[in-house]
Order: structure tokens, then sequence, then C-alpha cells
């Protein structure tokens, strides 16, 4: 979409600058009309209405921008925006933003709309506003020239409107638009996304980037598509429930089973050998890979998160990789549910939930059962009362937990699986808790040794 700036001095530099020059058809200066700057036009206000009032309005003046406001709505023009100055260092506050290799990264609003090839759609809607909203209504413009524009939903209830674009609410904009884009972090969305998602309502996610990441993505993880349809598994925790003996019985049964983190440290007690191993603590993360590349995990098939936010971890065949997307939960406190683990699975606060769980149910299994997930400490979470294997954190380990006082989460933690459950219940999945005691009743409970009578 082409523009206008209003004001030829230093600030319409600026914002030509930041709007890229590329797409300006011409300056508006009622002082400085007939001449001609960076071999653009410079007209008249009362030029620009007759010759290019098709085109969006860039006000562009530290100084004056309230006067030339007032005369462009005097003009009956709605089709603008104010830039300030101010605006090229504030953007990176609105923007969605990653880590990878250590490095904050920003991706603007014109990669993301192509990524979701928004020019699909006839009938947009924009839910949330800030202050670069009329950034994103010029981007759509410029990809999607032929789609209609037919509201603006402010998440707060307000009734904010920009570039000639209504306000509505949220009922009206699923109503007339075939798509709505989020512009809202989740963690300022009051709600909206959960909404959107159990009504079934089609929205594009300006801040669900890292599946337009290269380096996030896992292709390689499709081949674990559905090849335990119907089946059932376990999911192990390392809650003070967990029992060797029960392990036992799973190793006897020949059960399916994930384990998770440090349940390694349980092997010199049990002949049991999880299936399936999982690890996102970052702390784990490098003894677990050296434990692999090592062979001390037997044939164990060995899940780790590719952990790019913190660190920098190498690629190493034998291992498969996993994108944890670490997004903050929304206002209703609960966390996405990932459906396709190539692109990446949403944190919960537990490993559990962040790749058991998920990967589970990718993987297609009908029942899955969970031992050991008590969902409760007491004391530090480092003491070893809280775990069922005595050792299961070394000196080390216990000393930085210890030092960064860290507390596990448990109401997020529970809302993540109260998640799980309504996503495996529409799926026609079961997921039952199968633990001794603990806290955890987001799920239905079952007997452990019932199972097996």
């Amino acid at each position: 979409m082409s523009y206008a700036i209003f004001g030829a001095g230093r600030s319409g530099d600026f914002a030509r600058s930041f709007l890229t020059p590329e797409r300006q058809a011409c300056f508006v200066d009622n002082f400085q009309a007939g001449k001609e700057k960076y071999g653009l036009p410079i007209v008249s206000l009362e030029t620009y209405q007759k010759e290019y009032a098709n085109m969006p309005l860039v006000i562009a003046s530290e100084r004056y921008w309230m006067d030339m406001e007032r005369d462009v709505l005097r003009a009956g023009i709605t089709r603008y925006f104010v830039f300030r100055e101010r605006d090229m260092a504030d953007f990176a506050h609105f923007l969605p933003g990653y880590y990878l290799y250590r490095k904050h990264h920003l991706i603007g609003y014109d990669e993301i709309l192509a990524n979701y090839r928004v020019y699909q759609y006839s009938k947009l809607a924009i839910v949330g506003t800030n202050a670069m909203l009329p950034y994103l209504l010029l981007e759509i413009m410029e990809q999607a020239p032929e789609s209609e524009i037919v509201g603006i939903v402010d998440v707060h209830g307000r009734s904010i409107g920009a570039f000639g674009v209504p306000a509505m609410t949220l009922e009206k904009a699923q109503e007339q638009a075939d798509m709505l884009i989020m512009n809202v972090p989740r963690q300022d969305d009051c709600g909206v996304r959960e909404t959107l998602w159990d009504a079934d309502v089609p929205y594009l996610d300006l801040y669900d980037i890292d599946k337009f990441i290269s380096a996030f993505q896992h292709p390689e993880l499709a081949r674990f598509k559905d090849i335990h349809k119907g089946e059932r598994c376990f999911l192990i925790g390392n809650g003070p429930s967990l029992r060797m003996e029960d392990l036992d019985t799973l190793a006897a049964h020949h059960e399916i089973c994930f384990g998770v983190n440090r349940i390694f440290r349980a092997y010199g007690e049990t002949k049991w050998r999880p299936t399936y191993y999982c690890c996102c603590d970052r702390i784990a993360i490098p003894t677990v890979i050296e434990d692999v590349l090592r062979g001390t995990m037997d044939a164990t098939t060995s899940f780790i998160a590719d952990d790019f936010h913190w660190t920098i971890n190498s690629y190493h065949s034998g291992i498969q990789y996993l994108h944890c997307e670490m997004t903050p939960f929304g206002s209703t406190g609960e966390p996405y549910f990932s459906s396709d683990i190539t692109k990446c699975v949403y944190m919960g606060f537990s490993v559990i939930y962040d790749f058991c769980l998920q990967l589970a149910t990718y993987m297609g299994f009908s029942e899955i059962y969970l031992l050991g997930v008590d969902s409760n400490s007491t004391g530090g979470f480092e003491e070893a009362q809280n775990h069922g294997i005595p050792s299961y954190f070394n000196p080390e380990e216990a000393a930085y937990y210890r030092t960064h006082g860290w507390i596990p989460p448990w109401d997020m933690m529970m809302r993540a699986m109260e998640k799980a459950e309504r996503y495996a219940r529409r799926n026609g999945i079961r997921i039952y808790n199968a633990t001794r005691g603990g806290k955890l009743e987001a799920f239905e409970r079952v007997d452990f040794d019932a199972l097996f009578s």
C-alpha cells in the first residue's frame, strides 16, 4: 500500500526511512507544494485529497503535528496516523521476539503477515490495540490490498478505531470477518485467546512466531505421528510416591513408558527402563546429552529440548530434539497444547505437560496413565523428601536450586493439566492418574495395582 507523508521536514525523512521509502508516493506540505524531494512530488493537502486520497496519510512533525492533525480532520480525512520519532524506539516494545543462540531477535509485521499469507482472507478483523496499530494496518493493506479490514476489537472493551477502521465487539468481528488477527501479547489478552480457541474461531496470532523460525522446527519428528495408535502408555513422574517396585511391575508387563529429567538416577535400583526419555530441564540437559552419547541411557529414545532460548547446544545424532515455546500463560492462566510437535510443544511448567502429554497424544496413544506425578512438595524443591529417588539431585544441583530459591508454580501446573484433560477429551483420548496420592485431580483417578490384577 503506497502512502503519503504530511510534512517534508526532518520528521518526514525519519518517517520515510522507517516506513520503507519504496512505498512512498508523495510528500504533502502546503508551504513547499510544487517542489520535489527524493524525486517525489510535494503537493498541498488539497491536491492530496484530489489525487492521492486512496492512500493513507502519515503526519510527521514533532512540533506541529497537532495543528496538522486538526487540518486533516477538518478536511474529513480519516485514513491517517501520526508518526512520532519515538515510534522508532517504541516499536521494539510491541514487536514479537524470540531468543536464538542467546541473542534476542525481533520479527516485524511484514515478515509475520507474509508467513501467515494474510492475502488469502477477504475480510479481516484486528483483535488488540497498541501504539503500533497503524503500522500493522498499513502492512496489512500492503500485503492484502483486496482484503477488507472490517473492524478493530479492543480486548479491554474500549471503543478504539484507527485509520478509518471502526471499533467493534469481538462478537461482531466473529460474524463479519473470515479471519481474526490477534495483536496482543498472551499475558495481556484478558482471556480472548481461550474464548476463540473454545469457540473454534479461526485467527492468526502475531505472537505465535516460533513456528516460523527454521531453527525451531523439527520435521524429522513427523515419523512419530500415530506410531502407537490405540495403545496405552505410562508417564512416570519423579514425585515422592514413586516406588521402584512399581517400575519393576511396568517392566515385567512390557508397558510403554515415558521417563523424565533425572529418572536415570533410579536405574541402579530397577530393571525398568523407559521406552521414551524426555528432558527439558536446562540444568540437566548437558549431563543428559553426555549420558546419551556414552550409551548409558541404553536403547531409550531420548527427546531433549533444543534449548536455544537459553544456551548453545550442538545437535547430535541419536537425540530427538523438540522445541518448547516459552510462552507466558495468558490472563486465564492456561497454556496452549500442541497438536504438531514438529513445530513446537508448549510450556506448562512441568515436563509431564511440556513434553510427555503432547508427545503421547501426537503418537496416537488412546489411554495415558500418570504415575509418580504428585504435584506437591514440602520444603525446598531440592530436598530429598520431594522425590521418589533419594539421590535425585547431586550436591551441585541441589545447591543451585537452593540458591535460586525455586518454587514450582503448582497452581499453573494444575491449570496446564486441566487444559491437557480438555484437549484429550475432545480428541477421544483418556488420561488417568494412577499416582499413589498427591494433589493432582485434573484426571480421573485409577488404582495402579488394579491395572495389572
